[in-house]
């Protein structure tokens, strides 16, 4: 069930017929938007059977634990066996061969509503961990890492990964590592079909949270988030698709980052490898440098709206990209200091950086922090990044 879209200035529904216009014209004049209706249609090309997993022994208890909790609130995860198998009847999303479909998109979000609604977060939705059978039915599978909302243990990751106003939810796991990687290879009409659908899909997920989260302790800010993207995404423009196609590849950029760095380290059994962690620092760098331009595209964005409740929407945009900004220079590109100090790190090798270029290096970085001018900023960035590969030369 969709909801109208509601000013929170008057508290009237203003169902803007424009919008809805603007949206119609797209998808029948360049198909920028649409249902994938020919994605439904297709031929999903892998046998259907069921495939059997495990695992591992040190993992089991707790997977077997977190899996029977999800289970019994509904959600769809596969039973673990006592020997750590258990039989999966789908695949991984695939653009080619294993689409994800609206119906798909719509049979996730049930399962991650009934997770938000009892106040889990799976802790690890990914690609590979979400899978997609031949009748469109879902799997989730990994939930060891799972924990509830409010466990003090994870206010650290909460403040993290969700801005003030964005009330935790498992949206945002899906739809920046398995959305992002889905779309990471595609060509930009393909890319443009499937944020479109999706952010269609998912207005009605954010209408039922709009009412769950006013029965729980969310702020009034938190719940009109839930409302305005409930509105806006039914009829999603072109400008709106693109803003959250950026959105989206500058958090899975993060994760990729993320991951490259914690497996340089020697996470989940990877050998330590220096390479990845510098690969992984700059790639800090270059998200940095997206955020920044992300900033100035929704700000223009602002400026060109004539909407009222988009202007407001995207409001809200902008403070969750200054808040992707400040995690990408504070802390992500803050690593490249860390990395220089052979002491803090044993997976660098203990090569010599003079005292003065790493003085020099932490002056500019602290210049580029405080640079208000976008262009200035990027170019600092830039040259930062450039300092840096040269000092690990040395």
């Amino acid at each position: 069930m969709y909801i109208n879209r509601v000013s929170s200035v008057s508290g009237v529904s203003v169902m803007n017929a424009e919008k809805k216009k603007e949206c119609d014209n797209s998808i029948s004049d360049n198909k920028n938007i649409t249902r994938l209706s020919g994605y439904e249609k297709s031929f999903v090309n892998f046998n259907g059977n069921s495939r059997i997993l495990k695992v591992e022994k040190a993992d089991l208890k707790k997977e077997k634990a977190k899996s029977r909790v999800m289970r019994k609130i509904g959600v769809a995860t596969p039973y673990i066996n006592p020997d750590g198998t258990y039989r999966i009847r789908g695949n991984e999303a695939d653009i080619s061969q294993n689409p994800i479909t609206s119906s798909r998109i719509r049979n996730v979000l049930k399962n991650l509503f009934i997770m938000d609604k009892n106040g889990i977060m799976h802790g690890d939705i990914e690609q590979g961990h979400v899978f997609y059978s031949k009748d469109n039915s879902v799997e989730f599978d990994c939930c060891r890492f799972g924990y509830a909302v409010f466990d003090d243990s994870q206010k650290g990751r909460i403040q993290w990964e969700f801005a003030d106003f964005d009330y935790p939810t498992n949206i945002r796991q899906f739809e920046n590592n398995c959305i992002g990687k889905y779309i990471d290879k595609a060509d930009e009409q393909t890319k443009q079909k499937v944020i479109g659908t999706y952010l269609q899909e998912v207005s009605g997920f954010h209408a039922q949270r709009v009412d769950m989260l006013k029965k729980k302790n969310a702020t009034d800010e938190q719940v009109l988030y839930a409302q305005l993207q409930s509105n806006v995404f039914k009829y999603p423009t072109k400008k709106l698709i693109d803003l959250y196609k950026d959105k989206i590849t500058i958090n899975y950029q993060n994760r990729l980052a993320f991951t490259e760095e914690d497996e340089g380290h020697g996470a989940c059994g990877h050998e330590k490898d220096e390479n990845r962690i510098t690969k992984a620092v700059c790639m800090y760098f270059d998200i940095t440098e997206s955020c920044v331009d992300y900033i100035e595209k929704i700000r223009q964005a602002i400026k060109t709206e004539d909407d009222e409740i988009t202007r407001e929407y995207l409001g809200f945009e902008e403070r969750y990209a200054q808040k992707l900004l400040n995690n990408a220079q504070n802390s992500n590109i803050g690593r490249a200091l860390w990395t220089l100090n052979p002491d803090n790190n044993d997976n660098i090798a203990h090569r010599y950086v003079p005292e003065s270029s790493k003085q020099a290096f932490a002056k500019q970085y602290e210049l580029m922090k405080s640079e208000d001018n976008s262009e200035k900023k990027k170019e600092l960035i830039s040259k930062l990044k450039e300092d840096y590969i040269e000092m690990l030369s040395m």
